[in-house]
């Protein structure tokens, strides 16, 4: 399947005229390949040696094989997957690996997330809370088959991170390409949450998974012979609950070809994960229940069977606790670590009083952190309550989770009835509105701002940001009116404002100096230093000239 060059081997593949012709961008490509993507991974062990060390019975020596595979990155993840294949590993051993993949995996979409940060010529977001959307299209374009040679230091904790934007740009086409590389097992770690993701990464990482999905329907379909298909379910042997995403993609397959290998996927693997939950190993029980904790709504309907006890082959009193327990977790999104913090699993949540559920889920945020975020967004779907949906989806916005500001954007004509005072909605927007402004998306923050005062016209934290949103868009006399309006409406801090790098741009225009000086003068302290000493701190400071007034209609920002 054709995949994004990393650009050492697009170098090692094109002619130096080519690279010529392209100019200056070919020039950058250079570069870029001697300083990013062909980045040798540091000096560690084979990645089969680690993991023997992991696997052993040394507490120590196993934690220091953990870090240093994530230490050799993306190419260490096959070794780790075969190892985890292997039927007779202890859960422990089984969790080690896990986390190492996951490290290595959240590493790859940060990268990821970093390079869409740094895309050449890249349009403004769109969707709730922003980020770029689709799939990266590298300019200009080039593509290879990439091998676990090609991987060089990606996906490593310790890999060196470029400083420019275009070599970013890059390592993080060569980290999507990867993600691709490593196939079906890591589309659950890479999808899962947390760690929040903004939504246009998430829009990528989806994608991604889509094309994963694609490599595999293309082998499903050539698995003809009785041979390839039991081949075809052996990759998956051990690894189906990290593979969830592709597999249920699978089983909804137009092609009853595909649709029955995917299924046989499924059934092997929760055949042997509903037998053992009757195991008299609590490790392999605990084990079972969270291999069919990842499967959620593919082991839904069996798991329901042997709750109502219609599972003649699991009657125990066991295995009926565990799968009631299970769905419960399932249908509330409950991981074992929130399980662990909440010390409950909400066994009779649906019988409490609308009150006693709202005050539930102020308890789970609080307690949960970013790990009540699938929580949380599991009650925006299930709770019948608006009352108790809007503290959920407050809970997500304080997680910084997209899913809380898109449900108030979907339900935004229904909050006045809800009681919210007009401070506490300005107060959202002004949340959202600083996500953009983080981010660079000046036009979206400004209309997060700008909802804001609607709500509250004498907001001075709201006129605040929209002044240094202005000043970071080079807009310097709305800044300049945004940032009057902040004083008049109460905001005072001129400490904060001298030291504030969001508004350097019209920190050396006299509008800013007189309207200081008439709060200094005010509490009558001396007004500011020399113009070499704008912010009045007297040490001297040189401010960069403030870059000209722009035209009013940037392309692609959208007032």
């Amino acid at each position: 399947m054709p995949r994004p060059y990393p650009p050492s081997a697009y170098l090692a593949r094109r002619p130096l005229g080519a690279l010529f012709g392209w100019g200056l961008l070919g020039w950058s490509l250079v570069v870029c390949g001697a300083n990013v993507a062909s980045a040798q991974a540091p000096p560690t062990r084979p990645p089969v040696l680690a993991i023997e060390d992991l696997l052993g019975d040394d507490y120590k020596l196993s934690k220091r094989a953990r870090l240093e595979l994530t230490q050799i990155g993306a190419r260490a993840v096959p070794a780790i997957l075969e190892a985890r294949q292997r039927p007779s590993l202890a859960r422990v051993r089984r969790e080690a690996l896990d986390l190492a993949l996951s490290e290595i995996v959240n590493v790859l979409t940060k990268t990821i997330g970093e390079g869409l940060e740094a895309r050449p010529q890249s349009g403004p977001a769109s969707g709730a809370l922003g980020g770029l959307t689709g799939v990266v299209d590298p300019a200009p374009p080039y593509q290879v088959e990439l091998t676990l040679e090609d991987l060089g230091d990606l996906g490593s904790i310790s890999g060196e991170q470029p400083s420019e934007a275009y070599p970013t740009w890059v390592r993080g086409q060569a980290a999507l390409a990867a993600l691709e590389l490593l196939g079906p097992a890591v589309s659950h770690p890479m999808l899962r949450f947390p760690p929040v993701r903004e939504a246009g990464l998430a829009r990528v990482l989806l994608a991604t998974a889509g094309r994963i999905y694609a490599a595999e329907r293309a082998l499903a379909l050539q698995a003809l012979e009785p041979k390839a298909r039991e081949a075809f379910r052996t990759r998956y042997r051990g690894l189906c609950d990290l593979a969830t995403p592709v597999v249920a993609a699978g089983m909804r397959d137009a092609d009853a070809q595909v649709r029955g290998l995917f299924q046989a996927v499924r059934d092997e693997a929760l055949e042997g994960a509903l037998s053992d939950l009757d195991s008299a190993v609590p490790d392999e029980r605990l084990h079972a229940e969270e291999v069919l904790f990842r499967l959620g709504t593919l082991a839904q309907i069996h798991l329901q069977a042997v709750a109502a006890g219609r599972d003649s082959k699991r009657t125990s009193a066991q295995s009926i606790a565990a799968a009631k327990r299970l769905l419960r977790r399932i249908r509330f999104g409950l991981t074992r670590a929130l399980v662990i913090r909440l010390g409950q699993d909400l066994e009779g949540y649906e019988d409490l009083s609308f009150r006693e559920r709202r005050a539930t889920v102020f308890e789970i945020e609080r307690l949960g952190g970013a790990e009540s975020i699938p929580c949380l967004r599991a009650l925006l779907r299930i709770e019948p309550s608006l009352e108790v949906k809007l503290a959920a989806a407050m809970g997500l916005l304080r997680q910084r989770d997209p899913a809380g500001a898109n449900w108030f954007r979907r339900h935004g004509s229904d909050l006045p009835q809800l009681g919210l005072t007009k401070r506490e909605l300005a107060a959202i927007h002004v949340d959202q509105g600083l996500r953009h402004l983080t981010h660079a998306r000046f036009a979206r923050a400004v209309r997060e701002f700008q909802r804001a005062l609607d709500n509250e016209e004498s907001n001075e934290i709201a006129w605040y940001n929209l002044a240094c949103t202005y000043s970071r868009w080079s807009k310097v006399d709305k800044a300049l009116e945004a940032l009057a309006k902040a004083i008049e409406s109460g905001f005072d801090d001129t400490k904060h404002m001298g030291n504030d790098t969001d508004l350097d741009n019209i920190r050396r225009d006299p509008r800013y100096r007189a309207m200081i000086n008439k709060i200094l003068e005010a509490r009558g302290e001396p007004p500011l230093g020399t113009d070499e000493d704008e912010d009045g701190d007297g040490d001297g400071d040189e401010l960069p000239d403030a870059p000209p007034e722009p035209p009013e209609d940037v392309p692609g920002e959208d007032l």
